[in-house]
């Protein structure tokens, strides 16, 4: 087992700190900055749900919810690198399209189960189906009543 007195303590360094000695993470935290203001821009005056994946060189990436939105940015292509011009070197515009994500499915409940009358009613009806599957998915079916003994 270790001496707790032997561990060595680290001393918590805030984030500006680090980033004043980091010049890869100031200049990451630069271009986020400049990502959030394009997209900031361009929903305050175009599409709010339009978003920006990239900025390289003199192309802007940006990401449309559907293609309907795609379609009007193609269209407005001119007048949004005009307006995007005056504070950033944009020359072109690439667009994707990322549909956003379907709703997760609604719980099913748990099936009904057929009474015990119902359950001896079907039994019985499954007796005389000659179709062999729709026979045996009837006898399943019975054999899931609420009395198991009244299915028999």
């Amino acid at each position: 087992m270790s001496d707790p007195s032997s561990k060595t303590t680290f001393k918590v360094k805030h984030s500006l700190e680090i980033m004043r000695k980091s010049a890869l993470l100031k200049n990451l935290h630069s271009k986020a900055k400049k990502l959030l203001s394009i997209e900031a821009l361009i929903q305050q005056n175009l599409f709010k749900s339009l978003r920006v994946a990239a900025f390289k060189g003199n192309t802007l990436h940006l990401i449309a919810p559907s293609s309907t939105v795609a379609t009007g940015i193609r269209y407005r292509q001119q007048t949004i690198i005009s307006l995007l011009r005056n504070e950033y070197p944009i020359e072109k515009l690439k667009i994707s399209v990322r549909p956003s994500e379907p709703s997760p499915p609604a719980r099913l409940k748990p099936p009904i189960r057929p009474s015990a009358e119902n359950a001896k009613q079907i039994a019985i009806t499954a007796k005389y189906i000659e179709n062999e599957g729709l026979r045996k998915a009837l006898i399943k079916l019975s054999e899931r009543a609420s009395d198991p003994k009244a299915a028999q």
